[in-house]
């Protein structure tokens, strides 16, 4: 039998939901951190695309302290 595909939503997307969330909290947790820090490093990024997805979404902020609590 075949199995029904699994979705699941792309690398940029997570990364803009982890920074979104990072922000909401004040990054509180290590573990958020460690799983931004991780996803940054992603080779399938499209980073063009997720500074004009962050800008859209006003993001851009949290996506910005996202990417200096990773460095």
């Amino acid at each position: 039998a075949t199995r029904p595909a699994i979705l699941a939503p792309a690398p940029d997307d997570v990364l803009l939901l982890l920074a979104a969330h990072g922000a909401k909290h004040a990054w509180g947790r290590l573990g958020w951190r460690q799983d931004f820090a991780a996803l940054v490093s992603h080779p399938g990024l499209d980073w063009d695309a997720i500074r004009r997805r962050a800008r859209h979404a006003r993001l851009e902020r949290a996506l910005a302290v996202g990417l200096l609590v990773a460095e």
